[in-house]
């Protein structure tokens, strides 16, 4: 039941927020950005803030040269920590919504 309403918030999810996700996916693949969703999710439940999120982000994108790639993750836990369609994404939640999200913008 659990993963059946991981799925459903997912699908709400990108039926509510898919006008506003359209973006260049840089370097990244569609399932590393579904990965970082989940991540990102991960930390969230672990209490890290916000602000914690985004310097792990800067950090470890970059400094790497990944600048696009940095300001779709940033987007993304932004959304995840403050936006309401996010408030209940579970890890495989925001990996199936920000995956499928992604694939849909190619």
């Amino acid at each position: 039941m659990k993963k059946f309403a991981s799925i459903a918030t997912a699908l709400l999810f990108i039926a509510t927020a898919k006008p506003t996700l359209a973006y260049d996916t840089g370097k990244m693949t569609c399932t590393q950005i579904g990965d970082m969703a989940s991540a990102i999710v991960l930390g969230k439940e672990k209490g890290n803030s916000l602000q914690n999120a985004l310097a792990a982000i800067n950090h470890r994108m970059i400094t790497q040269g990944y600048m696009i790639e940095a300001k779709i993750i940033e987007d993304i836990a932004t959304q995840i920590y403050t936006a309401d369609f996010a408030k209940g994404l579970s890890q495989e939640g925001a990996q199936v919504a920000y995956y499928a999200d992604c694939v849909a913008q190619k």
